[in-house]
């Protein structure tokens, strides 16, 4: 059903972003859908990213800021969605941007297609954003096992919580996982699942800013072994409730543990072996599997070779 001039919660996980956080929010101040709230959550920042959220809420009125300790994205995500009021949801890194019409153009795929869910494609950036929009995009909708192949194989879209807009009721017995690492990769396609279906468009309208320093950049940290917990989860729950998805899940996870063991300096060799182990379960699945990535399929052939010769055969494709 159509919900006339919906209110749009915004929730903006921040931790240490005092370079980036105005940048932030003021892309979405500039939207040119403005019945929002938006959520800042300092996740225990220890720079001035608490202070500047403070600023920033004391000069617009839809701007609220939750203080808290420091435990990551997926206990930051769930402590805005215990407040929120809005009919829909989207959630914003606080590093990032989103283009004027982010919310715009998912309101009126979600009125267009009576769909619970939209989706768009996003750019990866480092310095100024030159995005140079196209008159037409293509977009459709999926049914949510559909989505949830299309998502694993990442093809038209992945499993980040990012560039996505809700339905506030799919979140009522769902939440982010608490795990430092991989949050959305077990919670994403859960909402789809229970959603009626999922609309989507090629159009890019997610700015993802790709900095060293983040959690998800390139350098690896212990805490990135979450990984093994989550893809565990993922695998017990898909294989045991949505057996038809057991391929594109275990793509996904291959992609997954392959993206940590290039963070994994060569030296240090037992987390290279924890990772290696959990590539083997899956990549004789992969490569049988036609609907793979082709840069999937390749990964897990050349695996076969070993772990030396995988990683000088990757670090210089992409050198």
């Amino acid at each position: 059903m159509k919900i006339s001039n919906p209110l749009v919660s915004v929730i903006v996980p921040c931790y240490n972003v005092e370079k980036y956080l105005k940048r932030c929010i003021n892309s979405i101040l500039n939207q040119t859908y403005n019945k929002l709230e938006i959520i800042l959550v300092d996740d225990g920042s220890t720079d001035n990213s608490g202070k500047i959220a403070d600023e920033l809420a004391k000069k617009n009125q839809r701007i609220y800021v939750i203080h808290k300790r420091n435990e990551g994205l997926g206990f930051a995500r769930n402590s805005a969605l215990n407040i929120v009021t809005g009919d829909f949801i989207t959630t914003i890194d606080s590093d990032d941007m989103v283009s004027n019409t982010y919310i715009e153009k998912f309101l009126s795929l979600i009125n267009k297609y009576d769909s619970d869910i939209a989706v768009s494609q996003f750019i990866t950036f480092s310095e100024n954003v030159n995005f140079i929009k196209k008159e037409h995009y293509k977009e459709g909708i999926l049914s949510p096992y559909e989505a949830v192949k299309t998502m694993f194989y990442q093809a038209k879209f992945d499993t980040s919580a990012w560039a996505k807009l809700y339905k506030t009721s799919l979140f009522n017995s769902i939440r982010y996982s608490q795990t430092a690492m991989s949050e959305d990769l077990e919670t994403t396609y859960k909402l789809m699942l229970k959603s009626k279906r999922i609309a989507y468009t090629m159009e890019p309208t997610y700015f993802y800013y790709l900095r060293n320093d983040s959690m998800t950049g390139c350098q690896f940290n212990k805490k990135k072994l979450d990984i093994i917990k989550v893809a565990n989860a993922v695998e017990f729950d898909i294989t045991n409730n949505h057996p038809k998805l057991i391929p594109a899940m275990k793509c996904r996870l291959l992609s997954a543990y392959f993206n940590i063991f290039f963070q994994v300096k060569p030296n240090d060799k037992d987390n290279t072996n924890i990772l290696w182990e959990h590539i083997k379960l899956y990549r004789k699945h992969v490569i049988m599997n036609v609907h793979a990535r082709k840069k999937a399929r390749i990964g897990a052939a050349i695996s076969y070779f070993g772990k030396i010769f995988t990683r000088f055969i990757f670090s210089n494709m992409y050198k």
